[in-house]
């Protein structure tokens, strides 16, 4: 049941991006929340995989702090590395 809500990270790492991966060959949705200072080639990369990236806040704990949250409210799988 959870898969089909999705899964949620918050970093820009190696970490991120395997999870991105491996979550939309599963047929799972993934969020990744990334801090507003992260370049836009990044953005990309994650959204290529297939992920939906949204941009929240000025640094990394920002981002987790908001990824946490979205988990909490709408019931996805928070993972962090």
């Amino acid at each position: 049941k959870q898969q089909k809500k999705g899964v949620i990270v918050a970093t820009d790492c190696n970490f991120s991006m395997a999870v991105a991966h491996h979550a939309v060959e599963l047929r799972i949705p993934v969020f990744v929340i990334m801090p507003a200072c992260c370049s836009p080639p990044r953005f990309r990369l994650y959204r290529d995989y297939g992920a939906m990236v949204i941009s929240y806040g000025i640094a990394a704990q920002d981002a987790r702090n908001h990824a946490r949250h979205l988990a909490k409210n709408n019931g996805y799988l928070y993972l962090e590395e």
